[in-house]
């Protein structure tokens, strides 16, 4: 069997002609388990593949695949750009530059190159009903409108703080002439004030935004590490969610490549969705704020960034969050509802993006819900009598501040009765998912270089420490 460019191209229109007449199906699948919008986001990669066949040139098999998986892995959405646009230019390693066609030993290298590159970004293993399970048989027997951040630039009382880069970054307008390491984060929009809205002098200095609820692209991720990257090299804080994951692992391959100097803290800190011990299942959620504070004051402090890493690892280390939701978000780009609580029923652990948490129970008070989620966080960092904590109530986008005082009020008499002193807190909205309805509560372990760096000076548009 010999497979040529014109074979290769209609086997491309014809995937992406499959794509777009089952985009819907789709989309209900990715419902049952996620946002509901991955046909969308196949329906665009679609479009692309459709779009590039037809122009494609003189260049070589190998030179097509690797510019068109890079032009899939810019497709917003999610993990699945960067995951289908790996799988697409993984096709093409193995081959010879100049290859015009490929023998049946040719195609057995395609997916075989396929594979070693899906396996370098992803823990996926065949049986785990991934891509993987069709790669690794054919190898063996062959491998919404982009975020754009206009709350955030108009919430930001003083212009002089951040501003508007290239596409979807913004970026700190004390970064120019930075002697010092400095922060880039990622991470979808639809939570804000999180993430941009802590874009400033003391925290981050660029922050990355796909659509809503939706990873941006490696590219654009490394394009911000290089533009952050002052001589002092880059931290790259990434929550632990499969599309920022994927997106993270691929920059941080490209970052190796380049010889860039960057050190990857990814946040996990759910202790709902896995045990401690298996701590690279959690998910991140709001703890990514207070380790970009504490990240950004050791930073301006002028520490190494292997200084700067260490500690935002070490708090990172000693945190835990719980969510609670009595009602769902939906999502603007389906209208549809990321969860479906009963009127009277409320779900302990709630993902912030609708996610299960198997804690769904009849509707409790204030201060029995707030028991059950210090005592949780307290057992999950162990916790002990005589021990200082920071404390923090994040609404989650529909829950007042009154509601969210009467929390933290629960809160710190449950812990004073057990001795334990908070020492930092804060209360209010960090990181939103839509109109959302309940609470985050987190906690971490403090210590006295943790908090002078948590009480460190910071400008940003939504936190300012003097």
């Amino acid at each position: 069997m010999i497979l040529d460019r014109e074979a290769l191209g209609a086997m491309l229109l014809q995937a992406a002609k499959l794509l777009e007449e089952n985009t819907q199906y789709l989309s209900d699948i990715d419902s049952r388990f996620g946002d509901g919008d991955h046909g969308i986001t196949m329906g665009k990669i679609a479009k692309l593949i459709q779009e590039r066949v037809p122009q494609w040139g003189e260049d070589s098999i190998k030179d097509f695949l690797d510019s068109l998986g890079m032009a899939v892995m810019e497709v917003k959405g999610g993990s699945a750009g960067p995951l289908y646009g790996t799988m697409i230019g993984g096709l093409g390693v193995n081959l010879d530059d100049d290859a015009s066609q490929v023998d049946e030993a040719g195609l057995k290298a395609m997916f075989a190159g396929c594979l070693s590159e899906m396996e370098d970004i992803t823990t996926a293993k065949v049986g785990d009903k991934t891509m993987m399970d069709a790669l690794i048989p054919a190898v063996q027997t062959a491998q919404q409108t982009q975020g754009d951040c206009k709350a955030i630039l108009e919430a930001a009382a003083n212009r002089d703080i951040i501003h508007r880069g290239e596409e979807n970054m913004i970026i700190n307008n004390a970064l120019e002439g930075a002697d010092r390491v400095t922060i880039v984060t990622q991470g979808g929009s639809g939570h804000e004030p999180a993430i941009s809205g802590f874009v400033g002098e003391g925290m981050v200095d660029i922050s990355v935004v796909g659509d809503i609820f939706a990873a941006p692209g490696p590219q654009a991720c490394l394009d911000a590490i290089k533009l952050a990257d002052k001589g002092k090299g880059v931290l790259y804080i990434v929550l632990n969610h499969a599309g920022d994951m994927l997106t993270g692992s691929l920059t941080m391959k490209q970052c190796k490549k380049l010889g860039l100097n960057v050190v990857k803290v990814v946040t996990q800190e759910d202790v709902s969705n896995a045990p401690r011990e298996n701590a690279d299942d959690r998910r991140g959620l709001v703890g990514c704020i207070p380790t970009y504070k504490i990240a950004g004051a050791a930073a301006a402090e002028g520490k190494s960034l292997e200084e700067v890493a260490a500690i935002a690892q070490r708090f990172a280390d000693n945190m835990a969050t719980l969510a609670v939701a009595v009602r769902g978000a939906t999502h603007p780009s389906t209208g549809a509802a990321l969860a479906d609580l009963g009127e009277d029923d409320m779900e302990i652990g709630m993902g912030q993006h609708g996610e299960g948490g198997g804690g769904r129970q009849p509707m409790k008070s204030a201060d029995e819900t707030a028991e059950i989620m210090v005592n949780a966080l307290l057992k999950d960092i162990g916790i002990q009598s005589g021990e200082k904590v920071m404390l923090i109530i994040n609404g989650s986008g529909a829950t007042t501040l009154m509601e969210q005082l009467i929390i933290y009020r629960k809160c710190e008499q449950i812990l004073k009765e057990k001795n334990i002193e908070i020492v930092a807190n804060y209360v209010g909205e960090l990181l939103t998912v839509q109109e959302q309805a309940g609470f985050q509560m987190f906690m971490a372990r403090m210590d006295d270089e943790l908090l002078r760096l948590w009480n460190a000076p910071c400008r940003t548009p939504y936190l300012t420490k003097k």
